[in-house]
């Protein structure tokens, strides 16, 4: 039987995407601080590192660059929606897979979260970039292997 694709990810791949979307939903969601989350999960302290390796930028939604921008590798831009680098990434990531907006290309992994203006159904991107896949597979596996469901 041949190995269903979407958005680039094969079925392997969709299941490790999943696992992290239970994990966030179930244990980080409600999480307000990095203190709090490397208190209950002390190995998590390693994200500030990953998400160090590449360009993790915080910016007002109304500072979100042009698509043309993103298209340099490694360069992820975001807001800040939980007061931390590292909470805020977990999120948007948790929402570009919920949202079915992550898609694989290559080497890449494309992150793109927005929300909806409910009177003009425009875009307003809250996440946007592009980064090498080991780099977020190593996020996506460290919670993975860190947060019991």
């Amino acid at each position: 039987m041949p190995i269903k694709m979407i958005n680039g990810f094969n079925e392997d791949k969709l299941f490790i995407l999943y696992a992290y979307l239970c994990r966030y939903e179930h244990k980080i969601k409600g999480i307000n601080t990095l203190k709090e989350l490397t208190s209950m999960y002390p190995n998590l302290h390693k994200l500030e590192s990953l998400i160090s390796s590449f360009s993790c930028n915080i910016v007002k939604r109304e500072s979100m660059p042009a698509m043309g921008l993103l298209a340099l590798p490694n360069i992820l831009y975001m807001t800040n929606s939980k007061n931390s680098k590292v909470l805020s990434f977990l999120t948007h990531i948790r929402n570009s897979i919920a949202h079915g907006q992550i898609m694989k290309e290559k080497d890449y992994i494309h992150i793109i979260d927005y929300s909806e203006n409910k009177n003009t159904k425009e875009k307003i991107y809250t996440a946007r970039g592009k980064v090498e896949i080991p780099k977020i597979e190593a996020i996506l596996d460290l919670v993975i292997e860190n947060v019991e469901l």
